[in-house]
């Protein structure tokens, strides 16, 4: 909900002009959070005005009230923004034109925004850095990680012991939530991503699945640029030696997208999903019932969507062409 009392109260109504003025919110179908001070109403073509509630709310009223009989349900809602990072906005460390224009649009104009990546082994602190080096000024609290989905999903769970194959990342969120990291009888084995992978891991992983371990992985990829081993990869020798499948936390997994809404407050029905990638970002989307745009700097071609049974809402080039949000 729209914080009505707080807007009302900043602009030191009347009890009768707040239940006006209150009414005349819901009636307009105003539900979105977080508007950063502003609200962006039309009431018909010939008014689509911005107003600061904070300092404007008695404006608001002397001007909406007279045309309360004019008022249409609000044809535009501010959408939070779930957006993918690398094929979006960046290529390996380069930015994809226009990708910061795009980002410092969506800040100016206060949309709730998370960055997601399904690579777990860079903190939001290291991914601030790293969009920064491309030219993209952003605070670390917009991001969210596949190491942090899964300290959620843990944090739910029994258990507080954890065989752990991944980076510092992924050890810090565990850390966070009160795990303990061992190889003494561990209640899980979670796998993230390393280069430091080897025999010895392998060996302890599935012998400790084998034992009754829960396999835990923070993402499905297989492959990162440039042929990298992921996650996935990681996990395939283990999956061969136990005959168990881990439960991958990443994308397309649903889960990775509900705690992404909650890190916000959000809602999946006026959410979007930004992505370049067909068999995550937008499959993620059509899981979680969240508007879906796919963009074509990435992964997926648009001459290759023939190829699965959903489609993205909308396709775009690129991030800077977005106009939909």
């Amino acid at each position: 909900m729209l914080p009505v009392d707080t807007l009302l109260i900043a602009g030191k109504l009347s009890p009768l002009k707040y239940r006006m003025i209150k009414s005349l919110l819901q009636n307009c179908g105003i539900y979105q959070k977080n508007y950063r001070g502003c609200i962006h109403i039309q009431i018909d073509s010939r008014f689509d005005l911005n107003f600061d509630l904070s300092w404007y709310a008695s404006i608001f009223y002397r001007y909406y009230l007279h045309h309360f009989d004019s008022v249409q349900r609000l044809d535009f809602l501010m959408k939070n923004i779930i957006c993918d990072i690398d094929g979006v906005l960046l290529h390996n460390n380069n930015l994809v034109p226009g990708a910061d224009e795009f980002i410092h649009r969506i800040l100016k104009k206060g949309n709730p925004l998370k960055l997601l990546t399904n690579y777990p082994s860079q903190t939001p602190a290291d991914l601030q850095n790293r969009l920064g080096a491309a030219g993209i000024k952003i605070d670390a609290e917009y991001f969210y990680t596949s190491a942090m989905a899964t300290a959620a999903f843990l944090e739910k769970q029994d258990g507080r012991k954890a065989y752990v194959i991944g980076e510092g990342a992924l050890t810090h969120e565990l850390y966070r939530i009160g795990f303990t990291i061992t190889d003494i009888n561990p209640d899980f084995v979670i796998v993230g991503e390393t280069r430091a992978f080897n025999w010895d891991m392998m060996q302890k992983a599935s012998y400790f699945i084998l034992g009754g371990s829960r396999f835990i992985a923070t993402n499905p990829d297989v492959a990162g640029p440039k042929g990298y081993p992921a996650c996935g990869a990681l996990c395939a020798p283990i999956e061969r030696i136990t005959g168990k499948k881990p439960y991958y936390i990443g994308k397309p997994n649903a889960w990775m997208m509900r705690a992404a809404l909650n890190s916000i407050n959000a809602h999946s029905e006026n959410t979007v999903i930004i992505g370049d990638n067909m068999n995550t970002d937008i499959l993620a989307g059509v899981q979680a019932g969240i508007e879906t745009i796919l963009v074509l700097s990435g992964v997926s071609a648009e001459e290759n969507l023939d190829k699965y049974p959903f489609r993205p809402n909308h396709i775009f080039s690129n991030a800077a062409a977005i106009d939909v949000v």
